[in-house]
């Protein structure tokens, strides 16, 4: 199934996204090329995401069936991934200065995952814009893995919505790809928003 008119987007509570706790991180396994095992480990970080300050979640579905999922919350000084990234920036020095202004006032783009055969027809950018629609936060940051070229449909949604580079070449604790730090102001342009969005 490849039409997205035959998709409904929601506005995921905690409750709902907790009850398909296991369809998104099946998804989250096939998208980022992880084994299931991760499953296992992933779930608690995520129903603790659910208690986070600002956390917002939307799903995408045909029928029953979870087509794509992506969720966000305030980013804090307190959280795991900060604190990575505020050690990459202090070490880059003056470089690293607009990537500490952002981390002032943002919101983390956690999640944000499509079913293979339903990429490339204009989901993601549609659960983006929806999850940042109404945030109060100066920015967006986002980790994305490293791709040569930037050759992929993650990239290319980053890229059309005017996220730039803050650090590149990231490593994170449990994952051996190198990552890139992305982020833009908010809120985002809506003119350029697709032409059919899906309600």
């Amino acid at each position: 199934m490849n039409n997205l008119a035959e998709l409904e987007v929601y506005d995921l509570s905690p409750t709902v996204f907790l009850a398909r706790l296991h369809d998104a991180l099946a998804l989250y396994t096939i998208a980022m090329g992880y084994s299931s095992d991760v499953i296992s480990y992933r779930a608690q970080p995520w129903r603790d995401d659910t208690r986070r300050s600002g956390w917002q979640s939307v799903g995408a579905f045909h029928g029953n069936e979870l087509a794509g999922f992506a969720y966000a919350y305030t980013g804090s000084p307190g959280l795991p991934w900060h604190q990575h990234v505020a050690r990459a920036a202090q070490a880059l020095g003056q470089a690293g200065l607009p990537a500490s202004r952002m981390l002032e006032d943002y919101v983390e783009l956690t999640e944000i995952h499509v079913r293979p055969e339903m990429q490339g027809h204009g989901l993601g950018e549609t659960l983006l814009r929806r999850l940042m629609l109404d945030r109060t936060e100066a920015h967006v940051l986002l980790s994305t893995p490293e791709v040569a070229l930037e050759a992929n449909r993650a990239w290319r949604l980053y890229r059309r919505l005017g996220f730039v580079d803050v650090i590149r070449h990231m490593r994170f604790p449990g994952d051996a790809r190198p990552f890139a730090i992305l982020g833009r102001a908010l809120p985002l342009p809506q003119d350029d928003a697709p032409q059919e969005p899906i309600s």
